[in-house]
């Protein structure tokens, strides 16, 4: 059996090259296997809360602290 894979970017022409292989005999549409990367990836990387971000941040030495808000709007050059 030879196999063709076509790179489609319109929806409308994927639709009707669609209707017209249905119509052909012998012809068929062959699923195409889900990329596990993509998905891998994204189940590895789980959201982390806000508290958990901020106290890896501050383990990470990622803060600043400072005594007043005037200190910090030295700091900021306002």
């Amino acid at each position: 059996m030879t196999q063709l894979t076509l790179n489609i970017e319109k929806p409308s022409v994927l639709q009707l090259i669609k209707k017209l292989v249905v119509e052909l005999d012998g012809v068929s549409i062959a699923k195409t296997p889900r990329k596990t990367t993509t998905s891998s990836a994204i189940t590895s990387q789980k959201k982390k809360c806000g508290l958990k971000q901020a106290m890896e941040d501050i383990h990470a030495g990622r803060v600043n602290t400072y005594n007043s808000a005037e200190e910090l709007f030295e700091k900021l050059g306002i």
